[in-house]
């Protein structure tokens, strides 16, 4: 009998708004403490997103091109 093999789901098999949707359940989940001052300009589900695209996409902010 043949084994059925499940593809594991990681950040590169992931579409955008699948790793947003879940990133945005985590930041509910667990509430940053109040502080004060300024309010953030985006949301912190939107910049934990873009952090972890980063990561999948193995980009540094030292390799982007000088103007």
């Amino acid at each position: 009998m043949a084994r059925c093999l499940i593809p594991q789901a990681t950040l590169t098999t992931l579409p955008v708004p699948i790793i947003f949707f879940w990133v945005q359940r985590f930041c509910q989940l667990h509430p940053l403490p109040p502080k004060s001052g300024r309010p953030p300009i985006y949301p912190e589900a939107l910049i934990l997103t873009l952090a972890l695209l980063q990561v999948r996409d193995r980009a540094s902010f030292h390799l982007r091109p000088r103007p």
